[in-house]
Parts: C-alpha cells; structure tokens; sequence
C-alpha cells in the first residue's frame, strides 16, 4: 500500500472516531450515596413510554444557567388576639405609607362578620403621639364585608397609612371589639423600604445524604435578634441557631424526604426605627435513586444523531435527562442553539437518549466543538431533580 493511501485510510478512521466522541466536562458522580427500596415515596409518575423531545432555539436566545432563588423581605407578620387588639399592638414601620392587612383567624364558613375587624372602629396612635379615628389615619383598600369579588377573602380588612403621619412606632386599637382570644393575623409590608432581608438556600433541590446549607442577609440595618427555624414535610421543626455578628448566616440543615421551609426572623434597628422582618424560602428534598453515570455512547445510525447519556440507577422509575446544547459562532463564543429532553424508564443502570441534530448546527453557521450542558437528571417518579451538571458533555469531531 502506498504512503499517501496508508495516510488517507489512517486519516479517515481519526475522523470517524472523532465524529463519534463524547465526553464530560465535569465530574459527575454526586455525593450523595443512592437508596433503593429503604426510604418510601410517593410514585407520581409510572408511565414507561420513552419520550424524546427537541426543538432549536432562536439566534440570540440567550440560556442563563438557573439559579437558586432568593427570597426577599420588607416586611413582617404578627399573630395576635382579640384581647390584645384592644388593648393596642405596637407596629414599627421604618417607611412612610405601610401596607396593613388584618384577618380574623377563622375556619367558619361564612365567615363570621362578629370577628372581622371593621376599619371605621380602628384607632391609630402615631409616632407623634395624635390619635386617630374613624380611618384619619388610614386610607381603606379592602372591606371585611365585599360587595362582589374582591382580591381578599372576606373577613379581611386592608389599609394603607397615610404617608402623611410618617414612619416610626405606631399603636394600633381595635374598638368596639370582643375581648376574647380569637386569633387575628396581622401582616405589615413597606414595598419601599430600604431595610431588607434575603434568604437563600445554596441548592433548590438536594437529596437525602447531603448537607444543605443557607444564608441570610440583612441591608441597611442592624439584627438584634433573630430566629431562624427549618419546618420539614412532615412538620418537624429543626432551631436552626441565631445571625451572627457579620451579618450571615448559614447553617446544615437536616435532609429528609419532600418540601422544606426555612423561616426566619428579625427584629433590628433601622436609623433609629425599630424594624421587624420575617422571611421564609423553601427547597425539595429528594430520595437518591440515580445519578449520571461516566458512560457515554452515540448511535449515529438513527436520522437524527442520539447522544446516550450513562445513568446508574438504585431503585427501578422513569428517568430524564434534559439540558441545552451550544456550539461556537465565528468569534469562537459559545451560543444556544437547541433544548433536548428525553425520558425512559430504567429497571437497572442504563441509558437516556437525547437527540442531537448537526442541522441545529448548519442553519445558524454554528461549529463544533458542541456541548450539551445546563444537565439535569430528574427522578419523574418522585417528581424531583437528583442531579446537575452545569458543563456537562462535548463532543467532539463533528
């Protein structure tokens, strides 16, 4: 064989593996050890049809990797009693024109009127000491008795405090009230304040075997006290410990199956206003039952190219995986150019196709190498998201 037809033969076997590689960019095997049949759930979704899913995304569709909400608060909330109403309940505010909202605690249907708060009966003590009545004080947003539909459920009185009488400690006086101890629910909110909490969580979905971890922040003022409290799906309380002096807090929190809130609160100084605030965010606690594995296979024979990502699998259930895939324009900077999503059911470690179209590629003038990244690997089982993969796989020789 000749020199020149070795090199070609040689050339085109390079390429063909080439076409064919895939790779992750990232670690990928997660923390968490995976559980089988020791920690039960609910099975939502038992469906065992594959589905593939595809679509190209327009050219300057830009995908922003998610991330983890934070929660943010101007305001904050008091239970209290009728007895205690009447007797006055103090209501810090750090802003002028406060949003008030009060409702009797109640489960009685229709709601009885004897309960709910009737605005012309509000007494408002200002920060200046005047005292105010028949709603001088208040301009009235809601009735506790609605004539036809309303935003708020009847039994609800809402009220704005007039700009006018300023920002500071008010004393709030229901008149003509029952002295009893029927619950009320009073919630406070100054959209214009510059005394701000935030709460976030560092992942919005964890599973069973990791730490999560969060932090609070507070803006513009200072903490003298705090709470903080984790409440899990089956209402289980876990005292997650006080702020500390830097302003930040973050703490592990217990994992256990379903939906967890984290609820804080804070009582501080805001420019010599005394200020509360109550916040509260949430994230979802999931079994591990898989996790991608580092196998990756192609199957070039289908129309459309399938990328066949390795998932280990403890506890048989349908599996996703879904991402996005990019390629470089002529600058070399990485663009979206498609969503894929697919999901089998897995008995055992196996594969999820997803589809990967050169076409996508082509019609934007979009080159190699491409990467399938933003990975999620959801358990559609028990509705959660198990693991991400951020930069997830290339490949490469396309």
């Amino acid at each position: 064989m000749r020199k020149s037809n070795l090199i070609s033969v040689i050339s085109f076997i390079c390429c063909s593996l080439m076409a064919q590689q895939a790779v992750w960019l990232d670690t990928v095997r997660s923390s968490a050890p995976l559980q089988n049949e020791r920690i039960a759930f609910k099975a939502v979704n038992t469906n065992r049809e594959p589905v593939r899913f595809s679509y190209a995304l327009e050219e300057g569709n830009a995908i922003v990797p998610g991330q983890a909400f934070v929660a943010e608060s101007r305001g904050y909330t008091l239970q209290t009693n009728g007895a205690q109403l009447v007797s006055g309940v103090e209501l810090p505010t750090t802003v002028p024109g406060a949003l008030v909202r009060i409702s009797a605690l109640n489960t009685s249907q229709p709601v009885d009127q004897n309960l709910a708060i009737q605005p012309q009966n509000l007494v408002l003590v200002t920060p200046a000491n005047r005292v105010l009545t028949q709603n001088q004080g208040i301009e009235l947003l809601a009735n506790p008795v609605q004539d036809g539909e309303s935003l708020f459920p009847e039994g609800t009185a809402v009220f704005r405090v007039k700009p006018e009488h300023g920002a500071g400690l008010f004393v709030l006086f229901a008149d003509q009230l029952e002295i009893s101890d029927t619950p009320y629910l009073i919630q406070v909110q100054e959209k214009d304040s510059p005394a701000i909490a935030t709460l976030q969580a560092s992942m919005d979905h964890i599973a069973i075997g990791q730490n999560q971890t969060a932090s609070m922040q507070l803006l513009g003022f200072k903490a003298l006290s705090t709470s903080l409290v984790a409440v899990a799906a089956n209402g289980q309380r876990t005292d997650l410990g006080v702020l500390p002096s830097n302003g930040l807090l973050s703490w592990t929190v217990p994992a256990q199956p379903g939906m967890v809130e984290v609820v804080g609160h804070v009582e501080g100084i805001f420019r010599g206003l005394k200020v509360i605030r109550d916040i509260r965010t949430v994230f979802h606690v999931s079994v591990p039952t898989a996790r991608f594995a580092s196998d990756i296979a192609m199957n070039l024979e289908k129309e459309i190219p399938l990328v066949k990502v390795g998932v280990e699998v403890a506890r048989s259930g349908r599996y996703e995986v879904r991402g996005v895939w990019f390629g470089l324009n002529a600058r070399g900077q990485e663009e979206a150019m498609a969503v894929a999503q697919s999901a089998s059911w897995l008995n055992g470690n196996g594969f999820v196709e997803v589809e990967f179209d050169p076409a996508w590629a082509e019609v934007r003038g979009l080159k190699a190498p491409f990467r399938f990244g933003n990975l999620e690997l959801v358990d559609q089982t028990q509705m959660a998201v198990l693991q991400n993969q951020s930069r997830g796989i290339e490949l490469r020789g396309f």
